[in-house]
């Protein structure tokens, strides 16, 4: 299943459903350029949505995150 970490909805029911001990979280955006030309795009993309990702696997008891660059 895929789901977009915007949709905070959609990101409970994955988790609820398949009920993870851990998560890896892997920042989907990385190149330094780019960020510097559109940082509301890595804010949204990298902080917020991980965000929505962290706060539903503490809401679901998830206890393991790891979050990591992909570059």
């Amino acid at each position: 299943m895929q789901v977009d970490l915007a949709d905070r909805a959609a990101v409970d029911e994955v988790i609820k459903t398949h009920q993870p001990e851990a998560i890896m979280h892997f920042a989907s955006h990385t190149l330094v350029g780019e960020s510097m030309e559109k940082p509301f795009l890595y804010l949204a993309e990298n902080i917020t949505n991980g965000l929505n990702l962290l706060q539903s696997a503490v809401d679901h008891g998830v206890r393991r995150f790891i979050l990591s660059s992909t570059a």
